[in-house]
């Protein structure tokens, strides 16, 4: 078959059917669509969660970044990783942050992790302790969904390990974290237990299912070979069947295919987020300066709480001259912009190739066009990115701010949350307290660390004092000319290009409360905010 007539069939081709079934195809496509444009119209969007066996991810995390792009799921669930906790931590997929994870210690290989859409609220789930290197790994996620929540765990049993432990373990683990949370439940991953054959464990394992109540969704193979086709990646819940749709896709990461699981939720039309920012036109910046200088500073700087006044009298001044407007914000999903065209085409060609690989398992010369191909694909990803990255930096005014954005952007950091043990919190009371806690500790920390007592901090007063010189308008004017241009206001709402533009006016008034303060040795609570 000619790679012309992938563009005929492409569409369908993700999704994996039972041999003998592929004249269903068709048919199958066209429910797909009537469903979801019927889901549409009843406001009801899906909840996209995704398996992918990557048998090693070190080497993949380009490819994953396109089969993310292109499948586009709230939750990736990966199994066999082989990496270790640190290097685990440098890969974040497009728009997703890690939620949990199980990485082995003692031996090799294994291993398994679970990615949220950053645009949801979850909580890690501990289940480590049903967790055993070579036998059950595990790792789990409460995950807030439109008007309710949802569980999943991400599970690998390696072909190796003892299946009455594994048995008993995951048992152990539904009984005494899921079991009043069962309706909810979705449990992803390579179980290494072939459901379309009929073996001893498999039996086993779909009776422990009905025990609880659950079931499994993946009917077709997941693994194919010359020799076997085997459903040994599955998807496990109790959710009714009219709320969800699964399938198999095939990837062309590895020798596994994906599953993906659609739970239906009603979509929660969210409102729209504003702020409010000060006009900035060069008319309020001169009707600022015009008001500045018509103001008679001496008779409002004549208490001690010279700051207040000060303040206030600015802030009325800002809110006549740059009055605050409302101004819509709006969120931009974060882009591989190195997935260009090329990568697009790349990535359906490959997908072909091992579509036609499967409808013809025997033929070894189109298997190795197939690793020939792939080998190509991986080094068209790396090529790409690589451009992308040198084109960046080329092209940026501040080549070191420009790098570090470009790190901390394929490392998934961002100023939106923080960590705390390795787990992510997205509270912004909680961070709050966190840095506050770190910094009323950090000195008698570093202070106990300190083995040479002579630079030990002894908490004994200073018998002398220090002596400040006052400053002077020239000072203020040069400090405040030297600081970077810097567009965010404070709590005033007075941003620093603005206040470098009206400085002149007010430089001689800060002094004055400057060295009013330090004679008083009084600190202006407006200051205490940050």
């Amino acid at each position: 078959m000619a790679y012309q007539a992938w563009s005929t069939f492409r569409l369908s081709s993700n999704i994996r059917t039972q041999p003998g079934q592929g004249r269903k195809r068709n048919r199958d496509l066209t429910l797909f669509k009537s469903v979801k444009k019927r889901n549409l119209q009843q406001g009801i969007c899906n909840f996209k969660i995704i398996h992918q066996n990557v048998q090693g991810l070190r080497k993949k995390y380009e490819q994953l970044d396109v089969f993310v792009n292109e499948t586009m799921p709230d939750v990736l669930g990966i199994s066999e990783h082989w990496l270790s906790d640190a290097k685990l931590e440098l890969f974040k997929p497009l728009n997703m942050v890690l939620a949990n994870k199980f990485c082995r210690s003692t031996i090799r290989g294994g291993g398994v992790s679970m990615y949220v859409k950053s645009t949801f609220d979850f909580n890690p789930v501990n289940v480590s302790k049903y967790s055993l290197e070579g036998t059950i790994e595990l790792c789990a996620a409460r995950i807030k969904i439109p008007n309710d929540e949802i569980y999943v765990i991400c599970l690998y049993r390696p072909p190796g390990g003892n299946f009455e432990v594994f048995l008993t373990k995951f048992c152990d683990m539904i009984e005494n974290v899921f079991i009043s949370h069962l309706s909810k439940l979705v449990i992803i991953g390579h179980f290494n237990i072939n459901v379309l054959a009929d073996k001893l464990h498999t039996r086993l394992f779909k009776n422990t299912l009905l025990e609880y109540n659950v079931r499994y969704l993946i009917n077709t193979a997941t693994r194919e070979t010359e020799t076997c086709q085997s459903a040994i990646d599955n998807i496990i819940t109790s959710i009714r069947l009219y709320h969800l749709t699964s399938s198999v896709i095939i990837s062309a990461l590895s020798d596994h295919h994906a599953v993906e699981l659609s739970v239906h939720v009603k979509k929660v039309h969210t409102h729209s987020c504003y702020r409010y920012i000060r006009m900035n036109t060069d008319q309020n910046i001169t009707q600022l300066n015009n008001m500045l200088r018509n103001v008679d500073w001496n008779s409002v700087l004549t208490t001690l709480h010279s700051y207040g006044k000060f303040s206030s009298e600015l802030f009325y001044i800002l809110n006549q001259a740059r009055p605050l407007i409302k101004k819509r914000v709006q969120s931009h999903a974060v882009t591989r912009n190195w997935i260009s065209s090329s990568v697009t085409e790349a990535r359906e060609k490959l997908r072909w190739y091992e579509y036609a690989m499967l409808n013809d398992l025997s033929n070894k010369k189109l298997k190795e066009e197939f690793k020939k191909y792939q080998k190509y694909y991986v080094d068209l990803l790396i090529s790409e990115k690589q451009k992308h990255f040198e084109s960046v930096s080329q092209n940026s005014n501040n080549i070191s701010k420009t790098s570090w954005s470009l790190v901390n952007r394929e490392i998934g950091k961002s100023g939106k949350h923080t960590t705390e043990n390795h787990l992510m919190i997205n509270d912004q009371n909680k961070i709050a307290d966190l840095f506050n806690n770190y910094f009323a500790s950090v000195g008698s920390s570093i202070n106990n660390q300190l083995k040479n007592h002579k630079y030990k901090f002894r908490g004994t007063p200073v018998s002398g004092s220090i002596f400040l010189m006052p400053t002077s308008k020239e000072e203020i004017i040069k400090i405040v000319s030297s600081l970077k241009n810097f567009h965010e206001a404070g709590y005033d709402g007075l941003s620093l290009d603005a206040l470098k533009k009206c400085i002149h006016k007010i430089a001689s008034p800060i002094s004055t409360v400057i060295n009013s303060h330090m004679e008083d040795s009084l600190f202006p609570d407006e200051l205490k905010i940050a």
